[in-house]
């Protein structure tokens, strides 16, 4: 919880246009969502696929080495030493050059300015309002999510949330299926999703106090005068190890499993999370480098950043 492990990736975040970073950097007042659908996801994964190709093929001919019947030692160390090698720089290669090759695809997304009170979109839509960055937008309460169900080739449901305009036949454009983590056959993560939209853009509230506002919550005018009042620590998500935010997630979606987005009652919000959790701070520099080690070796593995 805090600024993103960049593990072996160097050139990550500085690659983006200067709209996206301002976008990305001003969290505070800009919720972005980025594009789930289309061609440009597949051209996203590629190198996912090539880096995950290779480090199997590795190991399928390591284990299949083991059953020759001329297997020696050094031959098996020629065999991975070179291969492993090999797979290194192309993983690493693929690592640093996927920001490029991102901004070549361009990113298609939208944005809900907590500020203006409107939602700008990176590709025509059809509106004429030009938001401060040269994007079209609307009015925010102009904006509905919408949340549908594909069935899969196996036959499991899978679930998106897209964004419509609410006079559909007019802005026929506005459609974006928006990213969200979680596992895709429950919906439960789309309601997530779009609550926490709503949440950001209720400009009469603080900031809800969760990870992602940490770094720039003092910047919102209401927050910063909320926390004041309320005696905030400076930095206190921070301070929570990987297998403390793991635990945390993990009751925060149990408890989210048993709500109902479409009738449920309003829940109260904790805004003290410093006097319900205590983070482990022996446990900080320890997790610092195994943050580090985990995200090198899964960029590795993956070729993404």
């Amino acid at each position: 919880m805090g600024p993103k492990e960049k593990g072996v990736a160097l050139l990550n975040d500085e690659t983006d246009g200067k709209i996206f970073q301002t976008i990305q950097r001003e969290m505070w007042r800009f919720h972005l969502v980025l594009d789930e659908g289309g061609f440009k996801r597949f051209l996203m994964f590629l190198p996912l696929g090539l880096c995950g190709g290779l480090w199997f093929l590795l190991l399928f001919n390591i284990v299949l080495y083991f059953f020759s019947e001329d297997i020696t030692n050094e031959g098996l160390i020629e065999l991975f030493s070179g291969r492993f090698l090999f797979n290194l720089v192309i993983s690493l290669f693929l690592l640093n050059i996927y920001p490029y090759f991102l901004r070549m695809l361009g990113h298609k997304y939208a944005y809900f300015d907590r500020v203006k009170q409107t939602v700008s979109f990176s590709f025509d839509v059809g509106s004429d309002e030009l938001d401060e960055f040269g994007n079209q937008c609307f009015p925010w309460l102009d904006i509905e999510a919408e949340i549908f169900e594909q069935i899969g080739d196996m036959g499991v449901p899978r679930f998106f949330v897209r964004l419509v305009h609410k006079d559909r036949d007019k802005y026929p454009k506005v459609n974006l299926c928006m990213d969200v983590v979680g596992i895709q056959n429950s919906a439960m993560y789309c309601h997530l999703r779009w609550e926490l939209i709503i949440r950001h853009m209720d400009n009469t509230k603080p900031l809800p106090d969760i990870p992602i506002y940490e770094l720039t919550r003092s910047k919102d005018e209401l927050t910063k005068e909320f926390d004041k009042q309320n005696n905030r620590p400076e930095l206190f998500w921070a301070g929570f190890s990987l297998g403390e935010q793991s635990r945390l997630k993990r009751l925060y979606e149990e408890d989210a499993a048993d709500f109902n987005f479409t009738h449920g009652p309003e829940r109260e919000e904790i805004v003290k999370p410093w006097l319900k959790w205590k983070p482990d701070l022996t446990q900080e520099q320890v997790n610092k480098k195994q943050s580090f080690i985990k995200v090198s070796l899964i960029q590795i593995l993956t070729g993404l950043p």
